[in-house]
């Protein structure tokens, strides 16, 4: 790898155009320029010119690793569009690419940012993170800070071993297969129980097997009523959903009178995918396991949608429950062999791919898993952080509760990792990323147990969303606060139209806040190359 990065910062590359509207595109509502600003823009763009050359390097080294991954994973051709088969592969316009583009650094808080301390703050950061990037050695080493976000799913169909390849030789230390149950009691790996109607092929070219669907396809009517369907791993056996390709997750059509119209592809952000015109076929945890033993990644493994009604349903008519997936789960791992523990040691396990760390949203999973497994690392995943005030009570579900008293009992009963997603970890203030108050309480909580160094952070998952800059359009609201109706989405929406202002290079920010604000160990990403980059080349470089 080493040798690839080097002879790759040796030559020039072209540079794939912006896509339309995304956040290379420069903003329109740049303020007026001085004579100093000048100079400083004419700065800024010798070195991003430096930077497009180098970031050109990075998406070609990725291709190239794209193109590895699929020489090495058997696969078949979907019928229908198998002419794309002889299509070179190619993934324009990648994230860890556009990183490097020389986009003017907004700062819409103010008219003179020359003079706005906040704003030189954010532009040297940003710079400073640019620069330990362009001149890294060795961006994509393996490191523990990277977690494949169900593989790589921005540039390949989520939770398979296409996936999966791509997040290894991006870096990833970990990488996540989310096991939902199937019809004969097994564990696949799929992001939802109920998600094989627009993440597989199913609807389209398998009418046979759509048919056993919890809800087949059901036309949009004239009557306002919407198009639907539901296909859950627990309708199948494993033969069954072996016989489907894995697709990048769909968008649906509400109003479609016809299944071809329903299931509309990706969403536009991500990559024309890694395989396209390729059957990428779906695997098992066992499968998977098996993969990053081979691999010596370690593995951070989901149990899926044990608090939804369908997937309890489902276990009482086979006489099963929570607790009977949870004890399987763990015995898949266990059996490969990923059960060293996570404690002030756990790089040195680390190296070596033997962490199994088992993550949950549901207390009630985490409990059991402690209670019968004691040994084994435990993350517990929080979506909406809680004020001091609350308590279980207010939790409306046995998922997604972070309130005190719940945090308490889980770290007493050994739960080491705790991660709420990323504006749960970070907030802005005077313009700039801080540690958002609920990180501060978790770790107050865990010293106040004496569990200082045993309880850690993580969190999910960047990339997940798009960055979108519709600032220089005059029609869009800027204001503060504006949170998910624009710039990067949901998961900014703790510093968006504060701190962040719908650019890619926001994630720089965000990353260097949870790493060494927030002081988490370990982040979920959609494209794993990004963090790895992050890691190698900036941690490692303070």
């Amino acid at each position: 790898m080493n040798q690839i990065w080097a002879a790759k910062r040796r030559r020039v590359h072209p540079l794939q155009p912006p896509h339309s509207g995304d956040a290379s595109t420069p903003l329109l509502n740049t303020p007026t320029k001085s004579n100093d600003e000048k100079t400083r823009r004419f700065n800024d763009t010798a070195f991003g010119a430096i930077c497009l050359i180098v970031g050109a390097g990075i998406g070609s080294l990725i291709t190239f690793i794209a193109t590895k991954s699929g020489n090495s994973i058997e696969s078949g051709i979907i019928p229908s569009v198998s002419n794309r088969s002889s299509f070179p592969v190619h993934v324009p316009g990648w994230m860890a690419e556009r990183i490097f583009h020389s986009n003017a650094i907004v700062c819409l808080w103010t008219t003179n940012p020359l003079n706005d301390t906040d704003c030189q703050f954010r532009r040297s950061e940003i710079n400073r993170m640019r620069d330990a990037i362009s001149l890294c050695n060795d961006p994509l080493a393996r490191n523990l800070e990277t977690i494949g976000h169900r593989g790589a799913p921005l540039v390949a169909p989520e939770e398979t071993l296409r996936s999966y390849e791509i997040a290894v030789d991006s870096g990833a230390g970990f990488i996540e297969c989310d096991a939902s149950v199937t019809k004969e009691m097994d564990l696949i790996c799929r992001h939802s129980v109920c998600d094989l109607h627009y993440t597989t092929d199913i609807l389209i070219h398998h009418p046979d097997l759509a048919a056993k669907c919890s809800i087949p396809f059901t036309p949009a009517t004239t009557n306002a009523k919407k198009a639907s369907a539901t296909c859950c791993t627990f309708d199948f056996t494993l033969n069954e959903m072996k016989q489907l390709c894995a697709t990048m997750e769909s968008d649906l059509n509400p109003n479609a009178t016809r299944v071809q119209d329903y299931v509309l592809g990706k969403p536009a952000f991500r990559s024309i995918g890694v395989g396209d015109g390729e059957c990428v076929k779906m695997v098992t945890m066992k499968e998977f396991l098996e993969f990053a033993k081979a691999k010596r990644v370690n593995v951070i493994p989901e149990l899926k949608d044990t608090t939804e009604n369908s997937t309890i349903s489902f276990l009482e008519s086979r006489g099963a429950s929570i607790a009977t997936l949870a004890d399987l789960f763990a015995k898949n791992l266990r059996d490969a062999g990923f059960t060293a523990p996570f404690d002030k040691n756990y790089k040195e396990a680390g190296k070596n791919g033997t962490l199994g760390i088992m993550q949950t949203f549901d207390r009630r999973v985490a409990k059991i898993w402690k209670q019968n497994n004691k040994d084994l690392p435990v993350l517990y995943l929080i979506q909406s952080p809680m004020n001091a005030t609350t308590t279980e009570k207010d939790c409306a579900s046995a998922s997604d509760c972070g309130t005190p008293d719940v945090l308490r009992n889980l770290m007493k009963s050994g739960v080491e990792i705790f991660a709420p997603a990323l504006n749960g970890l970070v907030t802005a203030k005077n313009h700039r990323y801080v540690e958002h108050p609920y990180s501060e309480d978790i770790k107050a909580l865990a010293e106040e147990l004496g569990l200082k160094g045993k309880v850690f952070l993580g969190s999910w998952s960047l990339e997940r969303s798009a960055c979108v800059s519709q600032y220089g359009d005059v029609t869009f609201n800027a204001e503060a606060g504006l949170g998910a109706i624009g710039g990067c989405g949901w998961y900014y929406n703790s510093v968006e139209g504060y701190a962040s202002f719908g650019q890619h290079e926001d994630a720089l920010l965000m990353m260097d806040a949870l790493f060494t604000k927030a002081g988490v160990v370990s982040l979920f990403s959609d494209f794993p190359a990004t963090v790895s980059m992050y890691s190698n080349c900036v941690i490692k470089r303070n």
